[in-house]
Order: structure tokens, then sequence, then C-alpha cells
């Protein structure tokens, strides 16, 4: 949970080996027909968002480092 009560954030954390797999994992799932099927459905009374940031992370060293 988010230390700020008042905000409705989820956030995803996802790793990946390079900027270049990033980039294309985020496509493809962009253009997944499974996720776009789901999104069309449970946006029929208007998104479930108000907007989505990304942000790009370094290496915490609470992270494995595999």
């Amino acid at each position: 949970m988010d230390i700020d009560e008042t905000k409705d954030r989820l956030y995803y954390v996802l790793e990946h080996l390079d900027a270049a797999s990033r980039e294309r994992n985020f496509q493809a799932f962009l253009e997944d027909p499974e996720w776009l099927d789901l999104k069309e459905r449970t946006e029929k009374n208007g998104p479930l968002h108000e907007n989505i940031d990304i942000v790009y992370m370094k290496n915490a060293p609470f992270f494995q480092i595999k």
C-alpha cells in the first residue's frame, strides 16, 4: 500500500533483462488479444484509471541479482 493513503494506486514491479527486452515485453502486452478483450469488457463504462505512470528503476539492494 502507498504510504499516502489518500492516493488509490496500484503498483506493478516487473523485471527485464535489459531495456530492449523491456520494450518488447511491454509492446507484446499491449497487443495481447486476451488483455485487449479483458480491457474492453472491464472498461465498458469508462476507463478504470486516470493515468498510468511508468517508472524505470535501477537494481535496488533488496533485489537479489540473478
